[in-house]
């Protein structure tokens, strides 16, 4: 077992990294690409339960701190998505297939069938810019907790809400949805930019998702909160762009890592991220394992 092997709710990961949801995981060719490069495992982009154009552009701006996008979570629908996570049998990491049901009957459909060809589940219950899906689903705790139910029911793989990065729904999420096998936090927030040449919003859909290392901080505070309500493993991920970001988010209480926004840039950073990390372990004498909650101690 090396240093940065970790156990995810009984995934075994040969290190804590992954991408996120959304970035580099619309097909199984980019999925490929992100195991090549480094990734203990692999997300696919959320998936509906039929497909979705997303927003009309604009729906993505560069800001002087992240970006923000309002893609709405364009996709070909479950059953596309599903025929291209079969061509990844002979894949050498895990696969996490990330779902954005309306309500328990699509969790049930979609998590039968994605749990056919992935080894866990991300239940999609916080983007901020999706009609009727995500954070407006998450905000019902009665739906969530029914969404959850059936999800689990349909599939004996670990299932992961993706939780919000809005603090009091992220951390009563967390303790009311029990029978989660863990947590992913979080997903961008809500936030606008306005042109003030044409003295009008930017996006086409006015709000969009805050994403980069200004999110980071937020994450960082909610992992070792929610470190503290719940033991479900917790997957941090929010502006991580080197080895350091990772290694905070795993002292705050994460068992794993997503990389987003830095990840589009550069592949590489599975491996620059990796190697810090192993110099940042064999130096404090830890495994990626004992880092986790680490800043707990009293």
């Amino acid at each position: 077992m090396s240093e940065l092997e970790v156990n995810l709710a009984g995934l075994r990961l040969r290190n804590p990294l992954m991408n996120a949801s959304g970035v580099l995981g619309n097909s199984a060719s980019l999925l490929r690409r992100v195991a090549s490069a480094g990734a203990g495992a692999v997300v696919s982009k959320s998936m509906t339960i039929e497909p979705e154009q997303g927003h009309d552009n604009p729906t993505y701006v560069k800001l002087r701190c992240g970006a923000l996008n309002a893609m709405g979570l364009p996709n070909p629908g479950y059953e596309s998505m599903v025929r291209e996570l079969s061509g990844l049998g002979d894949l050498h990491v895990p696969i996490i297939a990330s779902i954005a049901p309306a309500d328990e009957r699509e969790a049930e459909t979609m998590s039968g069938a994605v749990g056919a060809v992935a080894q866990a589940i991300e239940l999609n219950l916080s983007c901020p810019h999706a009609t009727k899906l995500g954070y407006e689903v998450g905000a019902d705790l009665e739906l969530a907790k029914r969404i959850l139910e059936r999800a689990k029911v349909s599939t004996s793989k670990p299932v992961f809400v993706k939780l919000s990065a809005v603090r009091d729904n992220c951390l009563s999420l967390a303790q009311e949805l029990g029978s989660a096998d863990g947590f992913v936090v979080a997903n961008t927030i809500r936030a606008m930019a306005i042109d003030v040449s044409a003295q009008r919003p930017v996006l086409s859909v006015k709000f969009g998702g805050l994403s980069g290392y200004p999110l980071h901080p937020i994450v960082v505070g909610l992992l070792y909160e929610l470190h503290e309500v719940t033991d479900k493993p917790l997957v941090g991920t929010g502006g991580v762009e080197s080895w350091d970001d990772a290694v905070e988010l795993m002292l705050a209480g994460a068992r794993a890592v997503q990389i987003g926004s830095a990840l589009a840039d550069d592949m590489r950073l599975f491996e620059e991220i990796k190697a810090g990390m192993v110099e940042y372990l064999k130096k404090h004498g830890l495994t990626a394992s004992e880092l986790v909650g680490l800043a707990h101690r009293a």
